[in-house]
């Protein structure tokens, strides 16, 4: 990431090496204006994950495939709890793989008790 952010020239990017769960429970809780996700977990999982480390205004942005129907429905709760709010969601191809862009907008702050450690917001979703 950082040879990238090197190669573009971007200026105020921060990277960070670090388990979500471990990293929100910093100084840096909710301090980034945007958090990424790729494809890696259920949007409800992921949410709990990275909704902490946004500041409100700001926005989780998650790369998930085409088929996020359900997911979506599943993690209605899990975004009320931690703040965010669905505010977009974009579908695109590339190279004729088909992706969705879901644009969680954090309008209120997240429960401190959140993320849950010990790998509990995978094993035991909100």
């Amino acid at each position: 990431m950082n040879e990238e952010i090197n190669k573009l020239c971007l200026n105020n990017i921060t990277t960070a090496h670090s388990r979500c769960e471990d990293y929100a429970h910093t100084k840096n809780r909710e301090s980034f204006d945007f958090v990424l996700s790729r494809a890696v977990a259920k949007m409800n999982t992921l949410c709990e994950y990275a909704l902490p480390l946004v500041k409100p205004n700001g926005y989780f942005i998650a790369y998930k495939s085409e088929e996020i129907t359900e997911e979506l429905q599943e993690a209605q709760n899990a975004i009320k709890i931690l703040g965010g709010a669905i505010e977009k969601i974009e579908h695109y191809s590339i190279e004729g793989n088909s992706r969705t862009l879901i644009y969680v907008k954090k309008i209120r702050r997240t429960p401190q008790i959140y993320p849950r450690a010990s790998n509990k917001p995978k094993t035991k979703p909100l």
